[in-house]
C-alpha cells in the first residue's frame, strides 16, 4: 500500500495492494533489463478537455487534481531513461491532495 494514504476509496486501497506484484516483478525482470515503473498517482483532473492548457485546469480545479499533462510528462521520462536505469517509483499527487 501507498505509505501514510489516508483516503477511504476501498477500490483505490485494494489495488495498491498489486504494488507488492509489480515490485516482485520488477526484481525477476531485472536479469532481462526490463525495467517495471509505478506510478501512484492522486486525484486527476479527468473531465477537463485535452487541448486545455495546464494553467487553465489548475485554476478550473483550484489546484486540487493533477492535470493529465503532468501524467504524460511523467510518462515520457520514465520511457526516455536508458536500459541501464529503471525508474521504480513516482508519487504524484495535488499539492492540495489532503489524503497523503
Amino acid at each position: 500500500m501507498l505509505d501514510n494514504h489516508n483516503g477511504k476509496e476501498v477500490t483505490f486501497s485494494a489495488t495498491k495492494f498489486a504494488l507488492s506484484i509489480v515490485h516482485s516483478l520488477r526484481e525477476n525482470l531485472r536479469k532481462d533489463k526490463i525495467g517495471i515503473s509505478i506510478l501512484n498517482l492522486g486525484y486527476l483532473a479527468t473531465e477537463s478537455e485535452s487541448n486545455e492548457s495546464i494553467e487553465t485546469i489548475v485554476e478550473k480545479t483550484k489546484g486540487n487534481l493533477i492535470p493529465l499533462q503532468d501524467v504524460i510528462s511523467a510518462l515520457r521520462f520514465i520511457t526516455s531513461t536508458s536500459n541501464a536505469s529503471c525508474v521504480k517509483e513516482i508519487n504524484r499527487l495535488a499539492l492540495k491532495d489532503s489524503n497523503v
